[in-house]
C-alpha cells in the first residue's frame, strides 16, 4: 500500500511528527504550505482572526499526484487524523 501523509506545521512541531511517521511506515510526506507567513504571535493572532471569519488559506499547488497513493492522511492543526482512500 502507498501512503502519503499530508501536514502543515506552523512551528515544526508537525513537521517532526510527520517525519516519524515517514520512519515509521515508510510513506511520502506532502507539506502544505500556506503562502502567508503564520509563524510567531502575529501570524498565530492572525490565523486565529482567519479561523474566525472562516477564511480559507490558500496553499502552494500540491507536488505529489494524490492518486498515485491507496491512502493519504491529513494531519491537521486541531489534532484530528483524517483518512481519505483513493480508490
Amino acid at each position: 500500500m502507498k501512503i502519503l501523509v499530508i501536514f502543515s506545521s506552523r512551528s515544526n512541531t508537525t513537521l517532526r511528527v510527520a517525519e516519524e511517521i515517514r520512519n515509521s511506515l515508510n510513506c511520502d510526506l506532502e507539506e502544505v504550505i500556506d503562502t502567508q507567513n503564520r509563524k510567531g504571535a502575529f501570524g498565530y493572532v492572525s490565523s486565529v482572526i482567519n479561523s474566525i471569519r472562516k477564511t480559507p488559506a490558500v496553499i502552494n499547488e500540491i507536488k505529489n499526484d494524490l492518486t498515485m497513493y491507496d491512502l493519504h492522511n491529513y494531519r491537521n492543526t486541531s489534532l484530528e487524523w483524517e483518512n481519505v482512500n483513493t480508490h
